[in-house]
């Protein structure tokens, strides 16, 4: 009769009130391991030696004005400039792009206007518009046969591991990448989740380093 029964005890496992607090504590401890990391981590500044700099025309001009000292300190010959459609601005100032104001903006602070290139994307581009930055560079430097061993991408704070990502994917191991990372002035990087413009840069960040990472084909 026992093979017929509704019912049976069995014998379970369960936490017992130490083993929850060390769970608990773990929990914590690798929250805090990520608050305290990620931050330094999406900033990454990794150059290398080139001469050839990329700068991303989304850039304010604090980022700008930091980018021209590390181009004339280290020698650079080439400022290569990455342009989107103004979103912000358009009807008051004669650019067609973040990336021929920016050139603007360096030609005002001295830089030789023989030393940029504005590289701007098609204005109907509308997402993923880095990678497809990146990829107008490459086929900019292919028609004109540029051809650079290594360049050295300029970003903002936490945007920068995606962006020397998202550039490395579209160069498809033709150009080595560096990157170099402005510090960004709207927040203060070791207590970023102290201030709601730096909670919300890190956290979209890293989403969407998250989604290059795994999700993005480049296609």
């Amino acid at each position: 009769m026992r093979k017929f029964a509704l019912i049976t005890k069995k014998e379970r496992w369960s936490t017992t009130w130490l083993g929850k607090i060390v769970g608990l504590g773990i929990i914590v401890l690798v929250v805090f391991l990520g608050i305290r990391n990620v931050h330094p981590y999406l900033a990454v500044s990794k150059p290398i030696p080139s001469e050839v700099m990329i700068l991303e025309g989304f850039l304010p001009d604090f980022a700008i004005e930091e980018s021209v000292k590390i181009f004339r300190e280290e020698n650079y010959k080439l400022m290569l400039v990455t342009g989107k459609k103004l979103i912000k601005g358009s009807l008051l100032v004669p650019f067609k792009d973040d990336g021929h104001y920016t050139a603007a903006i360096l030609s005002h602070m001295g830089l030789d206007s023989a030393l940029i290139k504005v590289i701007s994307l098609n204005n109907d581009v509308k997402k993923d518009r880095t990678f497809a930055s990146a990829k107008a560079v490459l086929d900019w430097m292919e028609q004109t046969d540029t051809r650079p061993q290594a360049v050295n991408v300029v970003s903002l704070g936490v945007h920068a591991r995606r962006s020397r990502l998202l550039f490395e994917k579209a160069f498809s191991g033709k150009v080595e990448t560096g990157i170099i990372s402005i510090s960004d002035i709207g927040y203060d990087a070791n207590k970023w989740w102290k201030s709601s413009y730096g909670f919300k840069t890190v956290l979209n960040e890293t989403l969407a380093w998250f989604y290059v990472c795994f999700f993005f084909s480049g296609s």
